[in-house]
């Protein structure tokens, strides 16, 4: 990206965003101080899964 353009806006979570990461099936997934965990599809710009169990901040998290 050399334009600085933003090119997709992913609305969902409450608080600051803690963890962004991307794989090779065009999915994000971003770890959030709301205590949540969304699993985004890129290209479609929406939230596929919101995993909300989790009773603190999650600091981290991994794809499988």
């Amino acid at each position: 990206m050399t334009t600085g353009k933003c090119l997709r806006n992913l609305i969902g979570h409450s608080y600051f965003l803690e963890k962004l990461l991307i794989n090779y099936e065009d999915e994000l997934m971003s770890a959030s101080f709301d205590h949540t965990i969304r699993i985004w599809n890129i290209t479609m710009s929406e939230c596929k899964r919101k995993l909300t169990k989790h009773p603190d901040i999650v600091w981290s998290t991994a794809f499988n």
